[in-house]
Parts: structure tokens; C-alpha cells; sequence
């Protein structure tokens, strides 16, 4: 790998958590209300779009163990944002759905998001917009890239190869393969936790 290649992997990452960051407290919690880890909300949009979802199928599609998926469907279940019903095709499967208030927060968090980074944008001048859309479409190839597990060459780094997401936002590590369906490291803690914000003390990247 040549120093060049390694040093635009290196600020990409630098570049892309506290983007990330940025965008989701641009968007203030409201007062007192219940918000959601960016896993959670991940969740919520991927049962949104694909839903319902058995919890192995779901997690599949987030590249999560199955374990963990489980506690965080279990979490969102108690706080009224996900059901969880038996299926009439076959009764020992259990299908995710998520609930009208669930539909409501993520889209309001969405919206909210697209917002303030869209107005971020429009401060930028016309060279650094063209730049920017330009790249999206290799953007894209890279995430598809990262989400398939593509082998790393031979003089990769250390811990870099299939099944593992260092850019994760849900900090689930390594992820299972499609025939394995591993579990987490050993230790890590779970991301399925609701918590309460107040508007003088948001706790970062929180809220969705």
C-alpha cells in the first residue's frame, strides 16, 4: 500500500466520525423526551424501510450480532417504538415492526439532520459543492466495499479485513459472516440503552 493511499484512508476516517457528530447535534433534543443512540436509530430505519423483520434477518441487514440486536429490539420494544408479533406463515418466528411513533421520531430526526447539513453546505463556495458531489458516487462504492467485507491486500494494517467496520457508529466491532453469525468481543458493551437528555447537558451524538 503506498503512503499516499494510506494517508487518505487515515483522514477519511479522522474526517468521517465527527461529521457524523456534527450533523447529529446541529439538530437539538428536545427537553426531557427519551432519545436514541445512532444504533438505535439505525435499527428503527432499517425495520422502517424492510419491515417486519425477523431479529436474524434484521440482523443480517446491520452486519450486527444477533445477540446484540436482540437487546436492542428489546429496549426499543419497552419505550413503544417497536412491536413484536408472531408470524401467521410460521408461529415460531417472531416479526419486528416499528410502531407510528417510531415512523414519526426517526423522520423528524431525519429531516432535521438533512437540514442543518444542507445549510452547512450552501456556506461552502461553488468549487468546494461541485467537490463534494462529485465524490459521492465513490463514496458510495466504498461503503458497498466496507459493508461486503472486500479482502484487504497482503501489506494491509493490523485488524483490517472482512468483517470488521473500524467507521462503525454502532461500535459492534467485528461483524458475523453470513454463514457464522459471530458473536461480539468478549467485554463490549451493549449499545441497547435509552437515555434522558436535558437541554443543558446533551450528551453528544445521542440523539437522533
Amino acid at each position: 500500500m503506498s503512503q499516499r493511499r494510506a494517508d487518505t484512508g487515515r483522514e477519511l476516517r479522522r474526517l468521517l466520525g465527527p461529521l457524523r457528530r456534527a450533523v447529529t447535534r446541529a439538530v437539538p433534543a428536545e427537553e426531557g423526551t427519551i432519545t436514541l443512540s445512532e444504533a438505535q436509530a439505525e435499527l428503527l430505519r432499517t425495520v422502517g424501510r424492510a419491515g417486519p423483520l425477523t431479529t436474524t434477518a434484521l440482523a443480517a441487514r446491520l452486519h450486527l450480532a444477533r445477540p446484540t440486536v436482540s437487546n436492542l429490539v428489546t429496549t426499543l420494544t419497552q419505550a413503544g417504538l417497536l412491536t413484536r408479533e408472531a408470524s401467521a406463515a410460521d408461529l415460531r418466528a417472531v416479526l419486528i415492526e416499528v410502531t407510528p411513533l417510531a415512523r414519526q421520531r426517526i423522520a423528524a430526526a431525519d429531516d432535521g439532520r438533512d437540514a442543518a447539513l444542507q445549510h452547512a453546505l450552501d456556506g461552502l463556495d461553488a468549487a468546494d459543492r461541485a467537490a463534494i458531489d462529485a465524490v459521492l458516487p465513490a463514496l458510495g462504492r466504498l461503503l458497498d466495499r466496507l459493508r461486503t467485507g472486500t479482502a484487504p491486500g497482503p501489506d494491509a494494517g493490523p485488524g483490517a479485513g472482512p468483517g470488521t467496520d473500524p467507521g462503525s457508529s454502532t461500535g459492534a466491532g467485528p461483524r458475523p459472516g453470513p454463514a457464522t453469525g459471530g458473536e461480539p468481543p468478549a467485554g463490549r458493551p451493549s449499545p441497547a440503552r435509552l437515555t434522558r437528555t436535558d437541554r443543558t447537558h446533551p450528551r453528544e451524538g445521542q440523539h437522533p
